[in-house]
């Protein structure tokens, strides 16, 4: 099942010195069992906890999540949250005594531009370590984009009920119509069968042995009887409808692929006994619907 979700936190540490900008993007697609590629930069302990986090709310398609981590001030294009205080205090101190000895030998220095001295620091300056970020601040970023990650798959599998309710009330109509198109098949059957067997006993010159014959009939019918497939096919139906309007719960995916692989049995089978020529047509169609109910199922969770 797709599905998208991104949000961003602001994180200050407790000088609000270090200010950092998390940003969370989920995004997913459609797959037989739950694949989930996280990438973040605070470690394995931490992957671990959002591993965990995620797996409670998906429990199939392939999963992407990225995390990171960009300095931000109080607005995003700002430099000044990557500047250590201390070191901009260091270099000011610097200068001022360079700015002495320069006019101690009789030279006349330029005043140093504040910009200057800030793309100095930001150049110099020691790469923010992911690390300061607690756990807990990580998890609390992620939240926001998980709820409208979950809000977004929640819709589609809304829509997608109601595709499949479609797909099998269609597919209930056409069993009704091949039920009506095969009624009284077994008895045209053991009649045609009476005729072709007598008239072939007459062109031989034999005698027709009714024992037999009846044996013979017997089996055609039973064998030619979709009375089970068609029972089956409604069972299935019915089950795929309370599956359907139950409660969302994790499995239900599975549960409504099993039932669509029995559909595709009946269905085939039905097809192998199925004499009538309209009712063979219609049981075709069928098997289209089925396939495309075995496509839609593979969307849920």
């Amino acid at each position: 099942m797709t599905g998208f979700g991104h949000a961003q936190t602001l994180w200050r540490d407790a000088h609000g010195v270090d200010t950092q900008r998390i940003r969370v993007e989920i995004r997913s697609l459609n797959a037989r069992f739950c694949e989930l590629k996280i990438r973040q930069p605070f470690g394995p302990a931490v992957e671990r906890q959002i591993r965990t986090r995620i797996e409670r709310d998906v429990g199939r398609g392939r999963v992407d999540v990225a995390i990171r981590c960009e300095g931000s001030g109080d607005d995003e294009s700002s430099p000044v949250a990557s500047v250590d205080r201390d070191r901009l205090g260091l270099v000011t101190r610097r200068l001022v005594e360079v700015r002495a000895a320069l006019a101690t030998a009789g030279l006349d220095p330029a005043d140093d531009s504040p910009l200057e001295v800030l793309k100095f620091l930001s150049a110099s300056a020691q790469p923010f370590d992911p690390a300061k970020i607690p756990t807990q601040a990580v998890l609390d970023a992620l939240e926001p984009a998980l709820d409208q990650f979950v809000a977004m798959r929640t819709t589609e599998g809304a829509a997608l009920a109601e595709d499949i309710l479609r797909h099998v009330d269609e597919l209930a109509q056409m069993r009704e119509r091949v039920i009506a198109m095969v009624a009284g098949d077994g008895a045209r059957r053991a009649e045609s069968l009476r005729r072709r067997v007598a008239d072939l006993c007459q062109d031989a010159g034999a005698s027709l042995d009714p024992t037999r014959l009846a044996q013979e009939v017997a089996l055609l019918v039973a064998r030619a009887d979709v009375s089970e497939e068609l029972t089956r096919l409604n069972a299935h139906i019915d089950q795929i409808r309370t599956v359907v309007a139950a409660e969302a719960a994790s499995g239900q995916g599975k549960t409504l692929e099993f039932l669509v692989q029995e559909l595709v049995r009946e269905v085939t089978t039905l097809g192998s006994k199925v004499a009538d020529v309209q009712a063979n047509t219609l049981v075709i169609r069928a098997k289209g619907v089925v396939e495309r109910l075995r496509e839609q199922v593979q969307n849920v969770e």
